[in-house]
């Protein structure tokens, strides 16, 4: 298992076209090291009774501002949306959802 450089994104800004479509604009807050772990969706849904879909969680090691719910994730390439923050005081165990882009 090897540990990670994440960054922390939060909403810049929200702008809306003429149909009211939503574009967020996201910007980097934090550089944090952890590791991201794949996660089994059905098993967080019973433990802590998430409704959304989880993927992955990342493992921080301290307390940090910045990793709240509703928050991004950037690792190697790919984008996690926060779904869910568990705090046990030493240590952040956050529940993942991996973006996907379709191409249109």
């Amino acid at each position: 298992m090897n540990k990670s450089t994440i960054i922390v994104q939060a909403v810049k800004e929200t702008t809306y076209d003429v149909n009211r479509v939503a574009t967020q604009t996201w910007a980097n807050v934090a550089t944090l090291s952890g590791f991201v772990l794949p996660e089994n969706g059905d098993i967080v849904q019973k433990l802590y009774g998430i409704d959304k879909q989880v993927t992955n969680r990342f493992i921080y090691k301290g307390q940090c501002d910045y990793l709240v719910q509703d928050n991004r994730l950037v690792s190697e390439g790919k984008t996690f949306d926060i779904v869910f923050v568990a705090d046990y005081k030493k240590a952040l165990d956050v529940k993942l959802r991996l973006v996907v882009v379709s191409c249109q």
